[in-house]
């Protein structure tokens, strides 16, 4: 085959074009058992031969049962990979082959149909078809018949051609592609590449990549952020365009760059410090990188895309972490997934909000069994990278996810089984970014609590603010989770100016008149003097927790919170920040929370309801519909950007912003007593995207 593979190559130019499909389905043949042809062990051989029966089953798998029996295939594999293997005690052994078809024919005869109907369209033809390529000249030659049952079992389920989106379509083509070369079905691989051209598309079903750069999955009663299946697509189309590279079965410059943009413009941004965003995560929250992130941007950079050097900064980034040659820093509103990230070189935080059109992280498979309150806001802290590692997620309080506001009752959660009450009761989650700063906010109601929630971003710190937090009949007390992490140090905290510290393991303490807390180099401030705070440190799964929170009391009536959150200080920093504080909260209120920086004069404000405010210089500023403003003076101009956080839910075509000013610049009318700044809006898919005009001062 390989001496047939060099002559195909040498004569591609000079033989009649039909027989190029010929020879590159040779370069795929090739390529494709370089990739699945591995030695197997004698120890991993003899522990399968142990178990396999004479009819080809193996006698410790129940073939009645509903659960998966990949088991069966992954031995197959073990024992393909023995027979093809120079130097392999098993090489080319007679017994060992006909016990291979053997098993091969009770597999495919039996034809095992698991109760989740995904092992049997993409997990079984995923691992059957490198066992069948490793036998198939074999097979092909001493069973014909059997060959050909092996082939109809691999594109069974493609040729139903359901469940064909997102990580489930490119993974049913990647089982079902062994089949088409193995046969040298030209047409099929013309269809399987028509397919993947088709999955590598901004889309805005949930099933894939949306708008904004972010992947969706599992959208089927609002859209989810879902990194875990993102990775098992990226593994599965770039891995088969790496097969194609070259040939006429592979793709062209404008899919190339659309997985570009996906790395450069959504990927990457949700990693710091090898570690991943959990919100990311789906059924199995965690803060580890899934390892397919840098194996999947390997093989992207090995197709030699248009933007290769970007990716190549990107892959110093993954593997180096904080010690990378150039650091990610900025601020992106995500607004297909009411969701925003801010970076600075040593920090990186997330709001993960949901709304009617989105969704927390699902359960289902038994796994996420305690996903219900990441609908609530998330907001994932990171300085180090290392504060949500195991075992946090499995000893979490699990009411307690950090910028969460629920009631700590005891009652067991309710299931939010493939998105089942995964989502918010309120439209309204979104915010602004000028890809440097950015505001989020929601206005939040699940489970018979409501509230208005937002978060400020600067440089060196960040501000939420809470008001209307209400519930009716409840049975325990309500809190805002500041934080809930993984304890490292001892807890030093303020209260009244009298300085005290905490040990590890100090239990739970309740604070009144407290000034801030300092935990692992990260401040927590209390911007509203009269809250009560819960500070506490324990130990679970031998492991010590850091909890600091806002406690609301049972059925809280219109209760607020404001507190701000500075990563890498310690107590003497702090105290000289408090004494040049640079903050002012200008409005906490159920129409429109706001806050200004005075160095940096940034003004940012989320607007719940057309409203009115009095900004620092004194301006008016005034908007007709809900929305998320920023503006940054600089010199003689105003930066205005501005998002719609109620995204296609209800997107006018513009709203407009008046100031008691004068005002210069493109759609901005001075009628002698106000400038009305008419700000366009993105539509369609792009309704949420933040959007910034230029106004100019009058001398």
């Amino acid at each position: 085959m390989k001496k047939k593979y060099i002559i195909a190559l040498f004569f591609i130019l000079v033989i009649p074009f039909h027989e190029t499909f010929a020879s590159d389905i040779d370069t795929l043949y090739n390529r494709y058992m370089q990739i699945y042809l591995k030695n197997s062990s004698e120890a991993s051989v003899q522990t399968a031969l142990s178990f396999l029966n004479e009819d080809g089953s193996f006698s410790d798998l129940d073939y009645n049962s509903k659960d998966q029996l990949l088991q069966h295939l992954y031995r197959l594999k073990t024992l393909g990979n023995a027979y093809q293997s120079v130097g392999n005690k098993f090489y080319k052994d007679s017994t060992l082959k006909q016990q291979f078809f053997s098993s091969a024919q009770y597999w495919i005869t039996r034809d095992h149909r698991p109760a989740n109907w995904w092992y049997r369209h993409v997990g079984y033809p995923q691992e059957f078809g490198p066992s069948l390529f490793l036998m198939n000249v074999e097979m092909k030659t001493e069973m014909p018949q059997l060959f050909a049952q092996a082939i109809d079992y691999l594109i069974w389920a493609y040729k139903k051609y359901d469940h064909m989106e997102g990580a489930n379509g490119a993974d049913k083509i990647f089982g079902a592609y062994p089949a088409a070369i193995l046969t040298q079905n030209d047409t099929l691989l013309k269809k399987f590449q028509d397919d993947i051209k088709g999955l590598i598309v901004v889309q805005n079903k949930g099933e894939g990549i949306e708008p904004d750069w972010m992947y969706g999955q599992h959208s089927m009663r609002g859209r989810q952020l879902y990194a875990n299946y993102e990775h098992e697509y990226l593994h599965s189309i770039l891995t088969l365009l790496v097969l194609c590279k070259g040939t006429v079965y592979g793709v062209t410059e404008p899919q190339l760059s659309i997985l570009d943009d996906h790395f450069i413009h959504g990927n990457q941004w949700y990693v710091y410090n090898r570690h991943q965003d959990p919100a990311q995560t789906g059924r199995r929250p965690t803060s580890t990188l899934n390892g397919r992130f840098l194996n999947n941007l390997k093989l992207l950079i090995s197709l030699d895309t248009p933007k290769k050097d970007e990716l190549l900064v990107i892959q110093d980034r993954v593997i180096n972490g904080r010690k990378a040659a150039t650091k990610l820093v900025g601020n992106r509103m995500f607004w297909r997934f009411d969701y925003m990230i801010h970076r600075r070189e040593n920090y990186f935080v997330t709001s993960r909000l949901t709304s009617t059109r989105t969704l927390g992280m699902e359960s289902g498979n038994g796994e996420g069994v305690n996903n219900y309150y990441t609908s609530a806001g998330l907001n994932f802290i990171f300085r180090t990278g290392f504060e949500f590692d195991a075992p946090y997620f499995e000893a979490m309080n699990y009411r307690q996810w950090p910028g969460t506001t629920v009631e700590q009752d005891d009652r067991k959660l309710p299931s939010v089984d493939w998105g089942k009450r995964s989502s918010n009761k309120n439209p309204f989650a979104g915010g602004v970014s000028d890809g440097f700063y950015g505001a989020i906010g929601t206005i939040y109601k699940k489970r018979s609590i409501t509230a208005h929630k937002s978060w400020f971003y600067f440089d060196h710190e960040f501000v939420a603010l809470g008001t209307g937090i209400k519930q009716s009949f409840g049975k325990a007390n309500v809190m805002t989770t500041i934080n809930q992490v993984l304890q490292k140090g001892n807890i030093t905290f303020s209260q009244n100016n009298n300085l005290q510290i905490l040990d590890k393991d100090s239990g739970t303490k309740y604070l009144s008149n407290l000034d801030w807390v300092i935990q692992d180099s990260i401040a927590y401030l209390n911007l509203k003097p009269t809250s009560s705070f819960i500070i506490a440190s324990d130990s679970r799964a031998n492991a010590t927790f850091f909890t600091i929170g806002i406690d609301h009391g049972k059925n809280p009536k219109n209760e607020e919170y404001a507190y701000l959150v500075y990563p890498n200080i310690n107590k003497d920093s702090l105290q000289r920040y408090i004494e040049n504080f640079p903050l002012q909260i200008l409005s906490n209120s159920k129409i429109v929370q706001a806050l200004y920086h005075k160095d940096l004069k940034i003004m940012q404000a989320i607007f719940f309801k057309a409203g009115s405010i009095t900004l620092a210089n004194g301006m008016l500023l005034s908007v007709n519909k809900p929305c998320a403003i920023m503006i940054k003076e600089i010199d003689s101009t105003y930066q205005i950007s501005m998002g719609n956080p109620l995204c296609e839910t209800s997107n006018p075509d513009s709203i407009i912003l008046t100031v008691n000013t004068k005002l210069l610049g493109e759609n901005i009318i001075w009628d002698g007593t106000v400038s009305a700044i008419k700000i366009n809006l993105p539509q369609g898919d792009y309704a949420g995207k933040s959007v910034t005009v230029i106004a100019r001062k009058t001398l």
